[in-house]
């Protein structure tokens, strides 16, 4: 009996010519079934969309303050000693001694706010979770973002004076003592190889960065740390120019723990602060003047000694929720108290008036 029920399971299931079962003749699959059976699987990273260079936030000391603005007193060095006689009369008066002292003056960093904002609902807080912390990823990218203004205030803060509310940038500050100092021609501001200024915006010519600039550039800095800050096209520049000489491998860390490439152990660190839209000028004198952030088509290399330029704060950059006023979302302020300080005007100079794309 069992053998006979086999037997016909068996003989049920054969698929003979002409009595194949309609079930078996349908095809399953995606055209038909469209997303039906489709499940969807979305990844738990959130991609932070944006590239953004701060390598000057990075790289700079931030160092604790107070008062109303960072103050020092700057000194200009008195005459070096000289040679005499054990016969010659020593006084003020000699004719041939110089007792002159050094001269000391007070300079102030006025410190400045830098202020973020952001709010999360408390739904789109709660429905988050399956993938991330929607409130942390928001407070970190609110980090980021208050960096990532230092960073370009760093180089174009205040620039030309407009924008009182925020700090002198190096573009401005390495200008103003640029052929002031020790009343020689102008030191702290370099030109590229070929350059020639205009007095008439837009007519100036760019000129090419060289390795003589970048010595010539770094030789102007007071001893030191040494960093080169550029824009990407800046960093392609200098490496066109080291892999000429067959320079490939030099590097430096920075004081982030990063290692970078270098010249002559100064890292080349890129920013956004430096952009590859400048417009220089001749500001009336022979002086190249950056007349534009953005209506020129010029780069700039800025040389920098970290021990004479860093920030001073009062506040730590800081990311933190407010009292809730309303149940529908969380809201958030960030903050930061500070000022860039250029310690001695020998700390920092630039090559200006470099093409991009030679």
């Amino acid at each position: 009996m069992v053998s006979a029920v086999y037997a016909g399971l068996a003989g049920s299931s054969r698929n003979t010519a002409g009595n194949r079962p309609a079930m078996e003749e349908r095809i399953l699959d995606f055209a038909t079934l469209g997303d039906a059976l489709f499940q969807e699987q979305v990844s738990r990273v959130i991609s932070r969309c944006h590239k953004r260079a701060t390598g000057a936030v990075a790289s700079l000391d931030f160092v604790t303050a107070s008062g109303d603005a960072y103050h020092l007193n700057r000194q200009t060095p008195g005459p070096d000693a000289i040679a005499i006689d054990d016969t010659d009369q020593l006084s003020c008066a000699y004719p041939n001694v110089d007792c002159d002292e050094a001269d000391y003056v007070k300079v102030s960093f006025p410190f400045k706010t830098y202020w973020v904002c952001g709010d999360v609902t408390r739904r789109a807080i709660v429905r988050g979770r399956g993938f991330a912390d929607i409130l942390a990823i928001e407070m970190a990218d609110m980090t980021e973002r208050l960096l990532y203004t230092l960073e370009k205030q760093t180089f174009q803060g205040n620039f030309d004076g407009a924008s009182p509310k925020e700090f002198e940038g190096l573009f401005p500050l390495i200008e103003d003592y640029n052929g002031a100092l020790g009343g020689s021609n102008p030191v702290q501001v370099l030109l590229g190889d070929g350059c020639v200024l205009d007095v008439t915006p837009g007519s100036t010519t760019d000129g090419d960065l060289t390795l003589t600039l970048l010595d010539q550039v770094l030789d102007e800095l007071k001893t030191g740390p040494a960093v080169l800050y550029v824009s990407k096209a800046g960093r392609r520049l200098i490496r066109s120019l080291l892999q000429a000489q067959q320079r490939f491998n030099d590097t430096a860390k920075v004081r982030a723990g990063f290692e970078v490439e270098a010249y002559f152990d100064a890292p080349i660190i890129t920013t956004d602060g430096v952009p590859d839209t400048l417009r220089i000028i001749d500001d009336g004198s022979g002086n190249a003047e950056v007349e534009s952030l953005t209506a020129g088509a010029s780069t700039a290399v800025v040389a920098a000694n970290t021990d004479e330029v860093f920030y001073a704060e009062w506040t730590p950059a800081t990311i933190e929720p407010i009292a809730k006023c309303t149940s529908e979302r969380q809201q958030m302020q960030g903050y930061w108290d500070g000022t860039l300080v250029l310690n001695c005007p020998e700390g920092a100079a630039m090559i200006l008036c470099i093409d991009p794309n030679p």
